[in-house]
């Protein structure tokens, strides 16, 4: 089991920013582990999940990556300029592997996944909205 601590990701700037998030709770159980960025706005923060199961035939890998998108208002315009949520950006990853699986097996896994997400196909579904055709 790998002790949880600080992840170190870039953003989508160019040139790219670190964003760092940091440790809240390791998986407790069906509890998952929790990182979050640090804002001064605590609505603000970015958050990952992560938790992996194991039923008898499988284990299931799920992270979550939650980025909140404060609303912008305008200077002046209210008597309590209070930050809310606009909406929020979701990405959820579920990888399931039956318990036959080799570790060659998640390793090919990993290099689709990372394939696959620096494709253009994927790049224009998430950035521009494009189906396949």
């Amino acid at each position: 089991m790998a002790a949880i601590g600080t992840l170190v990701l870039p953003d989508g700037n160019t040139p790219p920013n670190n964003v760092t998030f940091y440790p809240i709770r390791p998986q407790q159980g069906n509890t998952p582990a929790l990182w979050k960025t640090r804002e001064s706005v605590a609505l603000a923060s970015q958050e990952i999940t992560q938790r992996v199961l194991q039923s008898s035939s499988r284990t299931n890998v799920t992270s979550k990556i939650s980025i909140p998108i404060l609303e912008i208002v305008p200077e002046g315009c209210c008597t309590a300029d209070i930050p809310k949520v606009a909406f929020t950006d979701i990405c959820n990853i579920d990888i399931g592997f039956p318990l036959k699986s080799e570790l060659a097996d998640r390793q090919d896994m990993i290099s689709f996944i990372r394939a696959y997400v620096n494709s253009p196909v994927f790049e224009n579904a998430v950035l521009h909205f494009e189906q396949v055709w």
